[in-house]
C-alpha cells in the first residue's frame, strides 16, 4: 500500500521523465523565423519588377519593395513598410522569381531592422532569418500557427529565469569571467567554442552580459567547407562575443552583433538565443553540427 507521499513521489518521477507539460504543445515550423524577426506583418507586397528584372544577371544592387500593411503580428504598428533586398539570388534569401510572383498579392513577411549603412541612426528593414521563406503567400491556417508561435515565444521570454542546472553552466560562467581579462580572453573564447552544441543553452542563458571584453578581437575556427580556416570578429561586450560563438556552433544568427551593435540589436539577439535554448531544452530541437557560420 502506497502512502500519500510515495504516490506523490511516483507521479513526480513520471512528470520528470515526461518533461515539462509545455513540451507537448505544438511548435510552428516557422519558430526560427519568428525568433529572428523584429517585425512580422501581413499585407500586400509591391516589388519593383522592372528594376529587378533589369538588375538580374548583373553584379547586383539593393532595391526596395514596399508593403501595404494589413496586420502587425510582431513589432511596432505601421501602415506601410519599405524592405531592402539584394537583387542577386542567394540560397539564404527570397529569390527574385518568388518576389516577382508575389507582387501585388497578400503575403506574410518576416523582417529584421538594422542600421542604414548610409545613416546609422536610421533603421532599415530586411528579410529576416537568412531564409528564402521570409516572405510567402498568405495562408490562413499558417497564419493562425504563426500567431500562436509568436504568442508562445513572448511567454517564454516573459517567464525567463536563470537555469543553473543546465549542462556546462558552471564551466560557461567561469570561461566568461576569463574573457574579461586580456591575458586569458583568447583561450577562453576557444574553450567556449569547443564546449560544443551541448553547451549552447547555457551560453544563451548567460549571454545577457554587457561587460567589456578583455581583448579587442576573437578568432574562431571554421569547420569543414568554410571559405577560410578562421573568422575574426571585433566584439565590444561579452554579449557580442557569445553571439559570435553561438553562431559558430549552430550556424544560426538572431542579429548581427558579432562586431558590436545597438542596444536594440543586442536585446533582440539575446531574445532569439533564449528561444533557441528553450527549443533545444524543451522541444527536442536536434543538436546542431559543427558550422562554418552564417553566410553574412
Amino acid at each position: 500500500m502506497f502512502h500519500t507521499g510515495s504516490i506523490a513521489t511516483v507521479f513526480g518521477l513520471f512528470a520528470l521523465l515526461a518533461g515539462p507539460t509545455e513540451n507537448a504543445a505544438p511548435v510552428s515550423k516557422s519558430w526560427a523565423l519568428c525568433a529572428a524577426s523584429t517585425t512580422v506583418v501581413t499585407g500586400t507586397l509591391h516589388v519593383p519588377v522592372r528594376e529587378l528584372r533589369a538588375a538580374h544577371g548583373s553584379a547586383g544592387r539593393y532595391l526596395n519593395a514596399t508593403v501595404d500593411v494589413s496586420e502587425v503580428l510582431k513589432g511596432e504598428r505601421s501602415q506601410a513598410l519599405t524592405v531592402s533586398f539584394f537583387s542577386v539570388d542567394e540560397s539564404y534569401a527570397p529569390k527574385s522569381g518568388a518576389l516577382i510572383a508575389l507582387d501585388g498579392k497578400p503575403v506574410v513577411l518576416f523582417l529584421t531592422a538594422e542600421p542604414d549603412p548610409d545613416a546609422p541612426a536610421r533603421l532599415k528593414s530586411y528579410f529576416a532569418g537568412y531564409s528564402p521563406d521570409a516572405v510567402r503567400a498568405r495562408s490562413e491556417p499558417e497564419l493562425t500557427e504563426i500567431r500562436a508561435e509568436i504568442t508562445r515565444q513572448a511567454r517564454v521570454l516573459r517567464e525567463w529565469r536563470p537555469h543553473p542546472e543546465w549542462p556546462h553552466e558552471p564551466a560557461v560562467k567561469e570561461l566568461i569571467a576569463k574573457t574579461l581579462v586580456r591575458e586569458t580572453a583568447a583561450r577562453a573564447f576557444t574553450d567556449l567554442e569547443h564546449l560544443g552544441p551541448d553547451a549552447v543553452p547555457a551560453i544563451a542563458d548567460l549571454m545577457d552580459d554587457r561587460r567589456a571584453l578583455g581583448a579587442g578581437h576573437i578568432v574562431l575556427e571554421n569547420g569543414r567547407g568554410g571559405f577560410e580556416s578562421h573568422r575574426i570578429y571585433a566584439p565590444h561586450l561579452v554579449v557580442d562575443a557569445l553571439a559570435a560563438i553561438l553562431n559558430q556552433i549552430t550556424g544560426r544568427s538572431f542579429d548581427s552583433i558579432s562586431n558590436g551593435g545597438s542596444e536594440q540589436q543586442r536585446q533582440h539577439a539575446v531574445d532569439g538565443w533564449r528561444i533557441y535554448a528553450d527549443m533545444q531544452q524543451n522541444h527536442a530541437l536536434p543538436r546542431p553540427g559543427r558550422s562554418s557560420g552564417t553566410p553574412r
